[in-house]
């Protein structure tokens, strides 16, 4: 009997041992005193001469208490470019009561160095349940040697009557070392005409860290040959980055004007040009060329825009009984037919350009009246004619160009005169 009573006390023992182990004092199902959080500012580029603006660590949630110690410390290599001093105290770390303004002079310094400091509060709880204290790590100075993970501990302890009643630590990455990158890229090509106002692929500028791009930084964007910027909008990105733009024929200025916070960010140029009609066909090939402060960026070559062939069955028709000499003006030459594969689309244009030795002889004051088709202009010395089909075209299956006018150079070849014509139809 008493071994069994003994045998009963000893399982009664285990169970409580166990308890004891699986439900440990009350703390385990506590909350923190204190919620602490915290930013990283990404792409630090170590500089013992130029201070920096690192994250933020806010301290939340307080148990009510007295009085309130912080204690902030740098890691190795990594100081404040100013002590932090006995006054002016706020800007190193300040008390935020429940709506989120700034209480005035709240906590009282303690002590400190450059890479280290102690300050305490009175009963923040006073200032509603929604106050929090904010440190913040600007002109913080990272040295050479820094870490590629800048840490700050941050400890906070809760004072009651003299006593320490709770504490809690956090390590806080403030900083990460980081390149910042720049990269430049363009969505589908969109296929473009000879005219004005031909929309491309838009053109995306992408950086890899928040802060990469620097205001001032500029991109200049490049067309080919035969190719001019018309305008370019662009749109901001999310988080401050923005930018101008200016256009001076084939080149295009984009020119950084904010930068970005907390994360990275992009910006989107949607730009409008004009193709001439010596223009070459095929893929239209921006450069890109960056002047960047901070950021690699690689000069590259983005493609924007097709500009394809023509698909029209073309034929003469004997329509002029003019005989041209050289040395000759204000000739009529046969007349152009035009059948299109397809349809006339009102924009559509038209190019016709001469043989050797020979000019157009046009204008706006002197070109015949044709249906469907309006005059642009000459170009390349006259040997080109440019030309704009209007809504009137798309009910035609067919274009007759009659009434056309030549001139000839005293050097024009003798026999035939040739037009070769381009455009989109």
């Amino acid at each position: 009997m008493v071994k069994a009573r003994k045998k009963s006390i000893s399982l009664l023992i285990t169970l409580v041992f166990l308890l004891s182990v699986l439900l440990p004092a009350g703390a385990a199902f506590a909350a923190d005193p204190a919620k602490i959080i915290f930013t990283t500012r990404e792409g630090v580029d170590p500089d013992p001469d130029e201070p920096q603006n690192l994250g933020f660590v806010k301290i939340s949630d307080l148990e009510v208490c007295d009085v309130v110690y912080v204690e902030v410390s740098l890691p190795k290599y990594v100081d404040w470019q100013t002590e932090p001093p006995s006054t002016d105290i706020d800007d190193y770390i300040s008390l935020y009561d429940d709506s989120g303004q700034l209480v005035n002079n709240a906590a009282t310094f303690v002590d400190g160095d450059e890479d280290e400091y102690v300050v305490y509060f009175d009963d923040p709880a006073m200032f509603g349940d929604d106050a929090y204290i904010k440190a913040v790590f600007q002109n913080v100075i990272v040295g050479n040697s820094a870490p590629d993970d800048i840490v700050a501990k941050v400890t906070v302890k809760g004072v009651e009557d003299g006593l320490k009643v709770w504490e809690i630590s956090k390590d806080c990455k403030i900083g990460v070392q980081g390149d910042f990158e720049v990269t430049v890229t363009a969505e589908d090509p969109k296929t473009v005409t000879v005219g004005t106002g031909q929309a491309i692929a838009d053109i995306t500028i992408k950086e890899n860290l928040p802060g990469a791009l620097a205001s001032g930084d500029t991109f200049t964007l490049t067309l080919p040959s035969g190719f001019e910027w018309v305008e370019a909008d662009i749109d901001d990105g999310r988080y401050g980055l923005d930018a101008t733009s200016t256009t001076d024929g084939d080149e295009l200025t984009v020119t950084i004007t904010g930068e970005s916070i907390t994360f990275a960010d992009e910006i989107t140029i949607s730009g409008v040009i004009r193709v001439y009609p010596n223009a070459p066909e095929g893929d239209v090939e921006v450069e890109v060329v960056g002047d960047l402060e901070d950021a690699e960026f690689e000069d590259t070559t983005v493609v924007v825009a097709r500009l394809g062939e023509t698909a029209a069955e073309i034929s003469v028709e004997d329509t002029s009984d003019d005989t041209i000499y050289q040395a000759d003006y204000g000739k009529e030459i046969d007349a152009v037919k035009l059948e299109p594969t397809g349809s006339f689309s009102e924009g559509d244009k038209l190019t016709l350009t001469l043989s050797t030795g020979c000019r157009w002889y046009l204008d706006r004051t002197n070109f015949p009246d044709i249906d469907g088709v309006a005059f642009i202009g000459t170009y390349d010395d006259n040997k080109g004619l440019w030309l704009e089909l209007t809504d009137a075209a798309e009910d035609l299956d067919e274009l007759t160009l009659e009434g056309l006018l030549v001139a000839t150079l005293p050097d024009a070849p003798v026999g035939d005169i040739k037009v070769t014509v381009g455009g989109d139809y």
